[in-house]
């Protein structure tokens, strides 16, 4: 049987028509070009890192346990490897902020036994996070209860919630309309203020917020699942406890 062969016409100097023979081999040699080049494009699209991930800001636990030394506004901290959420932070060295995570109850690092509650961010997760910041407060936490907060709710005397705590409903014409506030003032005049995402159909897993000032003039910042709010005394205890403990004093000047 003959070989088929593609043609395909071509013009001549005098104006005529030849036919010119088409390798046999051309058509499925473009098909399969134009296949793996789509493939890459794939590739590239759904497998490439992130920038977060190039810039070590995605979230990335680590298993070590060894302390890395980070220095935020002057402040040292040796935190271990398996507190810290990102791989930035475990370059080490002078950074304007830190992102840890551990699992309550008793604020417990990554592990790989543990790994699954580590990535569940249900309504009842044990993850703590926690963020040591270099951008001091503009106010403590009594007066911005005061000039800021008590302004917005819909009821300054607030009423008895969980744990010691008095709970403020903020106006609908808020910006914080979708969170409630909970406040404990105490004796020496010092607040304690907690805001937490409500309840609703289109909120699944409300967190609950605390912002306060550290003794160094820092900033920390953690937060939990409102499911445990009602163990907020315990678990602010055990966040400060534990940040303390990152703590060690400046170098000694060479």
């Amino acid at each position: 049987m003959a070989k088929k062969r593609d043609l395909r016409r071509e013009d001549v100097d005098d104006g005529e028509e030849a036919l010119v023979e088409e390798p046999s081999w051309a058509i499925p040699l473009v098909v399969l070009g134009a296949v793996f080049i789509l493939s890459l494009g794939f590739l590239a699209y759904y497998f490439r890192p992130t920038m977060g991930q190039l810039m070590g800001r995605a979230p990335a636990p680590s298993v070590e346990s060894h302390p890395v030394e980070i220095v935020i506004a002057g402040q040292r901290y040796q935190i271990p490897e398996s507190f810290t959420r990102f791989a930035y932070a475990r370059r080490g060295g002078v950074q304007d902020k830190i992102e840890l995570h551990a699992l309550l109850p008793d604020l417990a690092p990554y592990s790989p036994d543990r790994a699954v509650e580590f990535e569940d961010y249900g309504p009842d997760s044990q993850i703590v996070f926690i963020d040591i910041d270099s951008q001091k407060e503009k106010m403590a936490e009594a007066d911005r209860f005061k000039r800021i907060y008590l302004r917005l709710v819909t009821d300054p005397e607030g009423r008895r919630a969980t744990s010691g705590l008095r709970r403020y409903d903020f106006d609908t014409s808020s910006s914080y309309k979708n969170e409630d506030l909970y406040v404990r003032i105490n004796d020496d005049g010092t607040v304690i203020i907690f805001r937490c995402m409500k309840d609703a159909p289109d909120i699944v897993s409300p967190n609950c917020r605390r912002d306060t000032e550290l003794a160094n003039g820092l900033t920390l910042h953690y937060r939990f699942k409102r499911s445990h709010l009602g163990d907020w005394e315990d678990i602010d205890n055990r966040v400060r406890t534990l940040v303390k403990s990152f703590e060690r004093p400046p170098k000694a000047a060479s």
